[in-house]
């Protein structure tokens, strides 16, 4: 086997070993991954040898109809994803299209037995079977990590869909408003209204407060109209108290086991509140804890933490304030001093669950609610005038953080605000050519 070189040091001769079933993963896995005397190797489709995604992205961008767009994506192989189509003729359409393993046993979520043959692949998805429709009688398709099948699909995608808050909303917008010029489009990709804080808001205020503070962040709360913007307080209010009443319910119900699974979880949090109220009392007798003691605990401690964090004035809380996203260059942020010279970052609205999405990463204890990814780049298109289209990417047009033009997008980004392609003329050109 031929030695790596590496620059500095000498080389060096990585072992990869594999299975049939693919390449094994346990060699570079902490120790215990595995019992002794055992491998973990992973099975998947783009490791079989007859990958032709690459070749599928080459047709698409050369398809003029449905039909021959769909053709393409036959040869799609990884990873699966939710396509949308849109032509001038009229035609909408929606696949997901993936070789999907087709198992003897079991749906590939946990590791199995690999030397008895028992969970072995017996063949694939049919493309014909796989998620896809063409004009439906709704008028539109609505793709925001949704469950795209029902129940009774008979294959098995997933189970790690996003929950239906996003597409929820935009069904609603698209209902009240069911035919959209460019700027009605670009105003649902703008909605910042949250339907787990207006589900969940009702559920958490009905507690008795302890104290002034707690009494003023209800108030707030009961008056808010759940819109995740940087301006507001209710935000920043709910998204801490939930995140401390998940993690009290969770930890005290499961133990350290839960750590990597803690989050908003706000349909948990829903059923626990209106299904389970037991869950909010630790295990074994005399399970005295109830849920309005749950909350009244987790509101002082999510309010002492944002007086700790924010200040002692309830109106300096604002979103924006901890909701702030970043663009971080892989190379330059690892370099002292110039790293935060160049720092980019931008307080932004939208929330877990809002069609403007900022997600966070509320297990972080030093930045919980820090904007960690969203849509970086924004298109709304009238098939009847394409050359209209409005676009936007963040941070910048260009990928040179010493560019004048690396950043100078972002508050355009962030107010929904567009550029024209075509409209002036370029005013740089980057070339890349293979090196000879």
């Amino acid at each position: 086997m031929p030695a790596a070189a590496v620059r500095g040091a000498p080389p060096e001769t990585l072992i990869v070993r594999s299975t049939r079933h693919g390449p094994v993963l346990s060699d570079i896995l902490p120790p215990g991954t595995v019992e002794d005397g055992y491998v973990l190797a992973l099975a998947t489709p783009f490791l079989a040898g007859d990958d032709r995604t690459a070749e599928a992205l080459w047709r698409i961008n050369r398809a003029t109809d449905w039909a021959g767009f769909r053709a393409a994506l036959e040869l799609f192989v990884a990873p699966q994803q939710n396509v949308v189509y849109a032509d001038d003729a009229g035609t909408i359409a929606f696949i997901a299209p993936a070789q999907i393993p087709v198992r003897r046993n079991g749906n590939g979520w946990l590791p199995v037995p690999g030397w008895s043959g028992e969970y072995d692949w017996i063949g694939t998805v049919p493309f014909a079977e796989l998620p896809q429709a063409a004009n439906p009688a709704a008028g539109h398709f609505v793709s925001a990590n949704n469950k795209i099948v029902p129940d009774t699909y008979p294959h098995f995608l997933s189970r790690d869909w996003d929950i239906p808050n996003r597409a929820q909303r935009i069904e609603e917008l698209l209902t009240a408003t069911p035919r959209l010029s460019p700027g009605g489009s670009a105003a649902i990709a703008a909605d910042t209204r949250s339907i787990m804080a207006q589900r969940l808001v009702p559920l958490m205020t009905r507690i008795v407060p302890q104290s002034d503070m707690a009494r003023e962040a209800l108030h707030r709360l009961q008056q808010w109209d759940f819109t995740m913007d940087t301006d507001k307080v209710e935000p920043l209010i709910f998204t801490a108290w939930l995140r401390r009443f998940a993690r009290d319910v969770l930890f005290a119900r499961l133990g350290d086991a839960v750590a990597e699974y803690w989050d908003l979880k706000p349909q948990v949090m829903e059923a626990v509140l209106t299904q389970r109220p037991d869950w909010c009392a630790e295990p074994g007798p005399p399970n005295t804890v109830t849920c309005e003691a749950r909350l009244e605990a987790a509101l002082e401690v999510a309010l002492a933490e944002l007086r700790r964090d924010f200040g002692p004035e309830m109106s300096d809380w604002q979103w924006g304030r901890a909701h702030i996203a970043e663009f971080p260059n892989a190379v330059i942020d690892r370099v002292p001093l110039v790293g935060d010279w160049l720092r980019v970052a931008m307080p932004t609205p939208g929330g877990a669950d809002t069609v403007n999405r900022g997600p966070s990463t509320i297990r972080d204890p030093a930045r919980p609610y820090a904007h960690r990814h969203g849509a970086g780049m924004r298109i709304v298109t009238d098939l009847a005038a394409p050359g209209e289209s409005r676009m936007i990417v963040a941070p910048g047009q260009s990928g040179n953080p010493l560019s004048p033009h690396f950043a100078d997008l972002l508050q355009r980004w962030r107010a929904f605000d567009w550029l024209v392609p075509g409209r002036a003329d370029a005013i740089a050109t980057l070339t890349l050519e293979p090196a000879r």
